[in-house]
């Protein structure tokens, strides 16, 4: 098993793979039996997050829920770009709100 914890992006692949077996009507069960892991590992690393999930499990985990890898991955990249972009809205909204630095200066203070 990989040990290495989940990156945030791993996180949004697995969040597509808990999506995709809920459509499927899959369990962890039967994703361990075609992955060939026991079902506590299948949990470990799609449902907890405490591990990465290998290129050669995602593969796996892709071909029993009938899915592509690289759209798999193409939704969680469009996710994750969702949420960046929706970082900086936030921030672009919140430099607009605060004036900052010298705000209490007016053109009146120089003529």
């Amino acid at each position: 098993m990989n040990s290495e914890p989940a990156t945030h992006f791993s996180e949004l692949v697995n969040e597509e793979l808990r999506a995709f077996m809920g459509r499927r009507g899959m369990t962890q069960q039967q994703l361990a039996e075609a992955l060939g892991i026991s079902q506590s590992r299948v949990s470990k690393m799609i449902f907890k997050n405490e591990s990465s999930l290998s290129v050669s499990h995602l593969d796996m985990a892709c071909n029993a829920l009938n899915d592509d890898p690289s759209e798999v991955l193409r939704r969680a990249e469009r996710a994750l770009a969702a949420e960046q972009n929706s970082r900086q809205s936030s921030f672009g909204l919140a430099a607009k709100h605060d004036p900052g630095v010298g705000a209490d200066i007016n053109d009146e203070d120089y003529f």
